[in-house]
């Protein structure tokens, strides 16, 4: 046996070795797949996409993935246990943006084949439409995942509403088809679409709420705070999480009308102290005045004479 010849275990002597033949792959695959003018990965003998294995190192996630990665939930741990026993069944979906290929559905196919060691994936290589892709994520995902975040859905639902807008596929209509599609009704979709306007973090804000109740604000507080401008939502932000204080809705649209917002201000709103009636009951014990009455008053008309009694007397003093 030749001492001097690498035998291939599915590892990498060093980083020059790994770099060379990821780029044989990447050539290969952009050959198959055509230039990046025309990035479809389609065979138009058999009208369908070609799968191609692709190494995992060369896949880029995506900034615009609405989604969060979360590994304890049940449909996560359910799809690694799949993967782990049958492989990646369902191709994941790339594009290629300047020569390189980024995840528009898969990223959790991705992490869990990071996790059980898998070197090479899946893929199929669709066209790079913005919008398109958009849709293709936002649907892709909410008819996988079980339980999802409301911030999760906020972000989905404005990214495929704002892509239906620029295709120009639907204007009003466009939120009676995406409740029609997703099975809810229109002034939901519009509360989720209104609640893209609040900053990150009280989005985390909303979804800390909704997990435990401890922190954070509901969705009816967050749809009001959505409607200030980005730099007071910040400054409400940093002085509730501070404060660790829970917002009333009354107390949400007062400072939501304050236009120059600041910590001291928000303090006022949040510490204001109701006006208390000075004035109180008076309460006579009965045996004081008991001597001045028959049994066979009622307790009405024994006020009336406590009443006819004082005034007699300050109008004496007078």
């Amino acid at each position: 046996m030749d001492n001097n010849k690498k035998i291939n275990l599915g590892f990498f002597d060093d980083e020059e070795e790994k770099e060379a033949t990821q780029n044989e792959e990447k050539q290969e695959i952009r050959q198959a797949v055509g230039n990046d003018e025309n990035p479809n990965n389609i065979n138009e003998n058999e009208g369908k996409y070609i799968v191609k294995m692709i190494d995992i190192d060369l896949l880029d996630e995506n900034d615009n993935q609405p989604f969060k990665i979360r590994e304890e939930t049940e449909d996560f741990l359910r799809l690694k246990q799949s993967i782990k026993l049958l492989g990646i069944k369902n191709p994941l979906q790339l594009i290629m943006e300047n020569g390189n290929y980024k995840i528009i559905e898969g990223h959790r196919r991705v992490r869990i084949a990071k996790q059980l060691g898998i070197k090479k994936v899946p893929c199929l290589i669709v066209e790079n439409d913005k919008d398109k892709n958009a849709i293709q994520m936002v649907d892709g995902n909410i008819t996988q995942r079980e339980k999802l975040l409301t911030s999760e859905l906020v972000r989905a639902y404005a990214l495929r509403f704002e892509a239906l807008k620029n295709m120009g596929l639907y204007t009003e209509e466009s939120k009676e088809a995406m409740a029609k599609e997703y099975e809810k009704s229109v002034r939901t979709i519009e509360r989720f679409l209104k609640l893209s306007s609040l900053t990150e973090d009280f989005l985390c804000f909303i979804d800390e709420y909704e997990m435990s109740k401890e922190r954070g604000i509901p969705k009816n507080i967050g749809l009001i705070i959505a409607d200030m401008k980005p730099e007071n939502q910040e400054i409400l932000y940093i002085y509730l999480a501070t404060n660790n204080v829970k917002l009333t809705e009354n107390q949400a649209k007062e400072i939501r009308n304050i236009s120059e917002l600041t910590s001291e201000k928000i303090d006022n709103v949040i510490n204001k102290k109701k006006k208390v009636d000075k004035r109180k009951n008076i309460s006579i014990p009965y045996k004081k005045v008991e001597s001045f009455f028959t049994s066979e008053e009622t307790p009405e008309e024994r006020i009336d004479i406590i009443i006819k009694a004082l005034e007699n007397y300050f109008n004496k003093a007078q």
